[in-house]
């Protein structure tokens, strides 16, 4: 049974450490969070016997204490960096969240650390769901088998439904964040990097806020708002309870773009067309990929339960992908297992270079739609 310790336990952590302990084989025994009281009332351990977890507020508290088999970062996005640094020097397996870093000072950090630490580099998990799903995996293996003949070009997009948490909640502050292609593009860019096999060349970007702005005072709550009743994005009418995180999204500080477009030219001379936005809702949530060559099409969508190629020079094949329980489309669940080889003591098979080849990228986009300008990866 492998001891797993946690650096900032959130929801999105709860969820993780659910899936490695579905496997029999992971417990939690120690948590370092400065809000640890809190976290105990919470939900976030629902289910646990906490009397057998160990509560510091900080990491180099628990580090002081505790030893365990790996340990999970599941801090605010700028914090990343500094605990993985701290983490990977200690020897530790990690499973790191996205983005691994938010700045260009954090990525010549993580770059350092693959150069002088590079096997412990390797039994990290960075936490990309997307490319271990049925879709992306699937269609990784029908374009090595050659269905479409050499990839011609990409067309990716991610049309966000549940996007409102990224102006309601602390995600509106995009020096935490480092903007909106760190925060959801880096998903995207590397499953399509993962299925192409490629590396960047030179990338262009541009973004444009043109829904969630406003000139309501800055740190004005919906629960106080006097337009509450008649606003269609008050946080009440989404069935969801922010609790805190109930931010106007109308104010001067929301922060963050609204919608943003890339194109990323390859080394092989492939580019890709990627677009997201974060003001979609319900059934018109989309993500997913065209991947075209001359010999035919593969297209795929994650919120549809079908991968459909296009045989340019024959039939329309439709290949059921059946959407897997869980969260991400069921990568969540291949992600523990990814992590249970870094507990072994093996390479993982998304590690510390996969999060920073992703980061980088998205820095890139965020510069070149920031200066106007095409940026060299």
């Amino acid at each position: 049974m492998y001891n797993l310790g946690v650096i900032g336990l959130g929801e999105r952590i709860s969820g993780v450490l659910s899936n490695l302990e579905k496997t029999g084989r992971c417990r939690l025994s120690c948590v370092a969070d400065p809000r640890f009281e809190e976290v105990k009332k919470e939900q976030l351990l629902k289910g646990r016997d906490i009397s057998e977890v160990r509560f510091y507020a900080s990491a180099e508290e628990m580090f002081e204490h505790e030893k365990p088999d790996g340990i999970l970062i599941g801090t605010r996005c700028s914090l990343h960096t500094k605990y993985a640094e701290m983490v990977i020097k200690k020897g530790f397996p990690l499973y790191l969240e996205k983005p691994v870093c938010t700045t260009r000072e954090d990525l010549a950090k993580l770059e350092a650390l693959m150069r002088d630490y590079p096997d412990e580099c390797k039994r990290v998990t960075v936490s990309f769901p997307l490319r271990f799903t049925l879709h992306a995996t699937k269609v990784k293996e029908l374009i090595a088998e050659g269905k479409i003949g050499e990839i011609a070009h990409i067309q990716a997009w991610c049309n966000v439904p549940y996007a409102i948490g990224y102006y309601h909640k602390w995600y509106r502050d995009d020096k935490e964040t480092g903007g909106l292609f760190l925060q959801k593009a880096t998903h995207d860019v590397d499953y399509i990097m993962d299925i192409l096999g490629e590396e960047p060349e030179t990338v262009c970007a541009m973004t444009s806020k043109k829904v969630f702005k406003g000139e309501h005072e800055a740190g004005l709550l919906c629960r106080n708002c006097p337009e509450k009743d008649t606003c269609i994005d008050f946080t009440g009418d989404h069935g969801t309870d922010y609790r805190k995180n109930d931010n106007c999204v109308f104010a001067v500080d929301t922060g963050n773009e609204d919608s943003g477009s890339a194109v990323i030219m390859f080394k092989n001379g492939v580019h890709a067309a990627y677009s997201q936005d974060f003001i979609s809702k319900k059934s018109a949530g989309k993500r997913g990929a065209r991947f075209i060559g001359h010999l035919g099409t593969i297209e795929f969508d994650w919120e549809r339960n079908y991968i459909t190629y296009h045989d340019h020079y024959g039939e329309r094949h439709v290949i059921d992908t059946t959407k897997n329980p869980g969260g991400h489309f069921g990568g969540d669940e291949m992600l523990a297992y990814d992590f249970l080889l870094a507990l072994e003591g093996k390479e993982t098979k998304c590690t510390l270079a996969s999060g920073v080849r992703s980061a980088k990228l998205c820095l890139c986009l965020r510069e070149s739609a920031m200066e106007k300008r095409f940026i060299e990866y």
